[in-house]
């Protein structure tokens, strides 16, 4: 059984501790130290190496005399503001003082995993084969699961990233393709106020560009986004160069093949017709993916929420998390929810009862694999 007093003290802990992507040292620390009093072993691999960062992702494997082999993963890292973190718990709410996000996301997974890994070695819980993955550098393009050694993930037949925000017993069972890089228009410098006539403003190209394009949500499964914005040397010349940075998101690749076509298409136009030039460097990163309702892992998943009277959702994922990385490998991943809100944000917060819930379904997980 869950302790609550246990799981809420190991959650505080966790997310009283600043772990910046790149910088999860002291988070990994705690971990490796919680995993040691239970007698667990784990391995540390080198993808801190591969971003410059000072841990890497913490493993651990559960033999089993079960045929079946589950994987658990959540990240260590968390967005900013996270230098200081003053959790508060208040009427069944742990926030934070409003100065910093608290971290919810993911050391709600992190602490759910851990939970459940104590019921299994203080109770001797039977249980199948387990690869669990806390890893590094999510928040920075899943930098952390891509650096996995793919060889730690065979033989695996499902996986669940507990990365998920909403009512427990929700699964995302999709996730976008994406795009990343800029866009830079290439004008030509001059005087603003002796020949501004002889120049060529790339702030005027690209707007007008920009203008025919749809930024934020495209579609109810798309969107595109300009992140920032850099250019311009002087109040007194004309701007010559202009750098915008471009994401885009679709469900489906062949949208997102759509939606690049179009920035590229309009930024010729535009370029051509006030005589500029442009480069782009947009390209797609991590696929998307989608689990159909009727796999195994989704069928495991309802029933064990059914059986704790949890009530069972699924729904488009518009974010991307390690469950990108994982079904890339072939490993059928759902992301499903651990109950924080407000994720990304000073407002963020998290219900104990739902911290309590989503121990409790990981547990019900295990209990359904036979």
């Amino acid at each position: 059984m869950t302790n609550k007093e246990r799981l809420v003290k190991t959650f505080i802990d966790l997310v009283s501790i600043s772990s910046p992507a790149g910088k999860e040292r002291a988070c990994a620390d705690y971990i490796i130290q919680y995993l040691d009093n239970l007698g667990i072993s784990w391995i540390e691999d080198n993808a801190g190496a591969t971003i410059n960062g000072d841990t890497g992702n913490i493993i651990v494997q559960l033999d089993s005399s079960l045929e079946k082999h589950i994987l658990f993963s959540a990240h260590m890292d968390t967005v900013g503001p996270c230098e200081k973190i003053t959790p508060i718990i208040e009427n069944g709410v742990i926030k934070t003082d409003g100065s910093s996000v608290l971290g919810g996301d993911d050391k709600a997974g992190v602490a759910t995993i851990l939970e459940a890994l104590c019921c299994i070695k203080t109770e001797n819980i039977p249980h199948p084969k387990m690869t669990i993955i806390f890893s590094i550098a999510e928040e920075i393009g899943l930098k952390g699961a891509k650096a996995i050694d793919s060889s730690l993930l065979k033989g695996i037949n499902y996986g669940i990233v507990l990365d998920g925000s909403g009512e427990i017993g929700t699964a995302y069972n999709s996730a976008p393709y994406s795009a990343k890089g800029e866009i830079v228009v290439k004008g030509k410098s001059a005087h603003s106020g002796m020949n501004p006539q002889d120049g060529i403003h790339a702030l005027v190209v690209a707007s007008h560009a920009i203008n025919n394009l749809t930024i934020g949500r495209v579609t109810k499964t798309s969107s595109c986004n300009i992140g920032k914005v850099s250019g311009g040397l002087a109040n007194n010349i004309i701007m010559p160069e202009l750098n915008l940075s471009f994401e885009a998101r679709a469900l489906e690749e062949v949208e997102l093949d759509l939606i690049l076509k179009e920035i590229d298409n309009q930024f010729k136009i535009s370029c051509e017709n006030y005589g500029a030039q442009y480069t782009n460097t947009l390209v797609k990163g991590t696929p998307g993916f989608r689990i159909d309702p009727s796999s195994p892992v989704m069928q495991l998943f309802e029933k064990s929420t059914k059986v704790i009277g949890l009530p069972f959702a699924f729904c488009d994922g518009l974010g991307g998390s390690d469950a990108n990385i994982y079904n890339k490998y072939g490993i059928p991943t759902l992301n499903i929810s651990v109950g924080m809100e407000a994720i990304h944000s000073t407002e963020e917060y998290i219900l104990i009862d739902n911290l309590e819930k989503a121990a409790k379904l990981l547990l019900s997980i295990l209990e359904q694999i036979k």
